[in-house]
C-alpha cells in the first residue's frame, strides 16, 4: 500500500465545523495509513 498526501486545500476562511471535522475524521485516517506503510517498509526491509 503506498498512500501519498501532499496538501490538504481548505477554503480561505476555514468554518469550525469543518475543522473539527479534519481533526476527527480525516488526520486520523491519514495518521492509520502513514502507520501501515511504515510497517511494510518494515517488514520489506526484513525479508
Amino acid at each position: 500500500m503506498n498512500s501519498s498526501i501532499d496538501e490538504f486545500i481548505l477554503p480561505g476562511y476555514p468554518h469550525l465545523e469543518k475543522c473539527r471535522r479534519v481533526g476527527s475524521e480525516v488526520l486520523p485516517m491519514a495518521r492509520e495509513l502513514i502507520n501501515a506503510e511504515r510497517q511494510d517498509r518494515r517488514k520489506q526491509k526484513n525479508i
